[in-house]
């Protein structure tokens, strides 16, 4: 018997639409709506879109999360393919398409929901159900579900908990969830109304809008869980199969978001890691039991290649920058170095200048290289110069602006990039004028040498 019941009457006859799909997923009906692009239509041929109201219907509109039923609805003389199933107001919508001949309004149909595609729903959804009850049971008994997607692939569940989850509470959630599955617990739904249910602890979606009547699922005797649902489930917990938590994590303050696979979805999971697994067995040459530990031996030979290539890297750095202290020059006291260097970091051109400046003691750098497919600068500035009014980020601002870019940075050290490498020497040729620019604290203004 169906929860709510409505007459619906048209100038083909009295229908009491009713949902079947919880009991069987092939029925007879009646078409006593056909549309196409929103209007009443009489006839449908083969190619054009249509939506379909049925007055029976197996077909589950999507609603609470789970998404709607695909399938067929065949016609004496035609086939419409049910690509989804919706809620328009209180009835079910089946959208679509005309495949073969032609489909009338008030013809007698056959519809048969998507037998395989329905049960790897109905898997997830039960799952979601023992997933609640094991986060309450490790977690509190302040979880509560907050949203939820379920398809035939997957499952999303949403749920309330301040804090983070750690790998150990997230293994024992996935543990019970399996050892519900493998005691094979029955499922069964009963129609009540809503106030007994809440009494006898059915777990409600909160924010959720119920009738008088709701339809209470329960899992196990006695219920390991009890919630309102008016979802499609499997008959008992062993046609889940398996159940793998994929990922979790925090959604925003207080919300954290579970991802799950079940059933077929497991095993194409399980699958594809498995073969990943395999083939990393196969580069490494090992088994693949043996994977972590040549995995571990690798990443730590490159974390050594790493380290001597920086101390190359560095040692390059530091003998550059000594090729390059002849090119110092003295503008009224102060020592500018510019110079376009050749480099494969920032890291390593400011190595340079670090270099530069412990070498000078006392001066002002401005270094210049092309890596990504653009022009990069960096200015340094030393500390008695800073005291001055010298500043590297405005320093390298105004050099970058040359090659069409902009930079910034401290007083101490500026970086900038430009976007016409062409440009970069003559950026560079700017570093005497710029350089003898100072911040004049007291009138707050960047002032110019006066020759």
């Amino acid at each position: 018997k169906p929860i709510e019941e409505k007459v619906v009457i048209t100038e083909k006859g009295m229908y009491t639409p009713r949902f079947v799909g919880d009991k069987k997923l092939k029925c007879r009906a009646r078409i006593w709506h056909l549309l196409i692009d929103g209007k009443l239509v009489r006839n449908a041929s083969a190619g054009q879109e249509v939506s379909v109201y049925l007055d029976d219907t197996p077909f589950y509109a999507e609603m609470g999360g789970q998404v709607g039923d695909t399938g067929e609805i065949k016609g004496p003389q035609g086939t419409v393919r049910v690509d989804d199933t919706v809620k328009v107001g209180d009835e079910a919508l089946h959208r679509g398409k005309v495949v073969e001949g032609t489909i009338s309004d008030g013809a007698r149909v056959i519809a048969m929901v998507d037998e395989e595609r329905r049960l790897d729903i109905a898997r997830n959804h039960t799952a979601t159900h023992l997933l609640q009850a094991a986060l309450r049971a490790v977690l509190g008994e302040h979880v509560r579900q907050s949203g939820s997607l379920v398809a035939p692939e997957r499952v999303r569940f949403d749920f309330t908990h301040l804090g983070s989850i750690n790998k150990e509470q997230l293994a024992e959630i996935q543990r019970i969830v399996n050892e519900k599955i493998r005691q094979n617990l029955p499922v069964a739904s009963k129609d009540m109304a809503y106030t007994e249910a809440v009494s006898k602890g059915a777990i409600a979606l909160f924010g959720e809008k119920y009738g008088e009547t709701v339809r209470v699922l329960k899992i196990g005797d006695p219920p390991f869980s009890m919630e309102v649902c008016g979802g499609t489930h499997v008959k008992s917990t062993g046609e889940i199969g398996f159940f793998h938590i994929t990922t979790e994590g925090g959604i925003g303050s207080g919300m954290r978001r579970i991802e799950a696979v079940t059933g077929r979805g497991a095993e194409r999971f399980l699958e594809q890691r498995l073969s990943t697994l395999e083939t990393m067995a196969q580069e490494l040459q090992t088994l693949p039991e043996g994977v972590q530990g040549k995995l571990s031996a690798t990443l730590a030979e490159l974390d050594k290649e790493r380290k001597r290539a920086l101390s190359l890297e560095r040692e390059l750095a530091r003998e550059t920058a000594e090729s390059l202290l002849s090119q110092v020059e003295s503008i009224d006291g102060i020592n500018v170095l510019s110079a376009r260097v050749s480099t494969i970091s920032p890291e390593a051109m400011r190595a340079m200048g670090d270099r530069l400046k412990e070498r000078l003691g006392s001066a002002v750098i401005v270094l210049g290289a092309i890596y990504n497919d653009r022009p990069n600068f960096m200015a340094m500035v030393t500390r008695d110069l800073v005291a001055k009014g010298f500043h590297a980020g405005e320093i390298v601002k105004q050099i970058a602006k040359v090659a069409g870019g902009g930079g910034g940075g401290r007083a101490e050290l500026g970086q900038g990039s430009g976007k016409d490498v062409t440009k970069l020497d003559k950026a560079l040729k700017q570093a005497g004028r710029v350089t003898t620019k100072h911040y004049d604290k007291d009138s707050g203004t960047w002032g110019t040498r006066v020759d």
